[in-house]
């Protein structure tokens, strides 16, 4: 197979936002055969098709109702991962290892967003300033032919919140502990 294959972006509508993550998987079918399908996901669903064109959807599989996303570990490859779908696995096998780990990754993240899980939020930018995203840096992926406009993403919030650095420079009385000297962390200890 030829990269470009399993990587081709999605053809857009001028109004879509670009997805978490697409491209070409392999859906193992109840009839034990392997179909390559296109495969999308905007956080909240996961969608696929026939082809990259996506003019008509095979099935959707909403992130909030599916169970364990995980890697297949009878597959030697590590490339096929599994979701639990009404107490069935559902196999999909990507072109790589690599690829396989960001698509469960990813999905993995989204439907902890999706449940509220932890400190992961799903946001969808449209129309955001930079200074409300984490960083300023931007909500996702610009789509084609737009500067303005991101797609989806995911953010982690921090457990705790920032703490402003300790300078140790020269003029300051208090300096960094040496863990290796013997009154530091670790250090030998008179004993009686």
């Amino acid at each position: 197979q030829r990269l470009s294959e399993t990587t081709q972006e999605p053809y857009l509508d001028e109004d879509e936002l670009t997805p978490l993550i697409y491209g070409y998987l392999h859906k193992l079918g109840r009839n034990g055969h392997w179909q390559k399908r296109f495969f999308e996901t905007n956080g909240e669903r996961l969608t696929y098709y026939k082809s990259g064109k996506r003019r008509k959807v095979l099935a959707t599989l909403d992130l909030y109702k599916v169970g364990e996303i995980a890697i297949d570990k009878t597959d030697p490859e590590e490339c096929t991962f599994t979701i639990q779908v009404s107490n069935r696995p559902y196999y999909l096998r990507a072109e790589d290892k690599a690829r396989c780990n960001d698509w469960v990754i990813i999905l993995n993240r989204a439907r902890e967003a999706r449940h509220g899980w932890g400190n992961i939020q799903l946001v969808n930018p449209t129309g955001i300033d930079d200074d409300d995203v984490v960083g300023g840096v931007g909500g996702g992926r610009s789509q084609a032919g737009s500067d303005d406009e991101f797609g989806p993403c995911i953010v982690i919030s921090a457990l705790r919140p920032r703490t402003q650095a300790v300078n140790y420079g020269q003029d300051d009385a208090v300096l960094p502990p040496d863990l290796l000297s013997a009154g530091g962390v670790g250090g030998s200890e008179e004993q009686e």
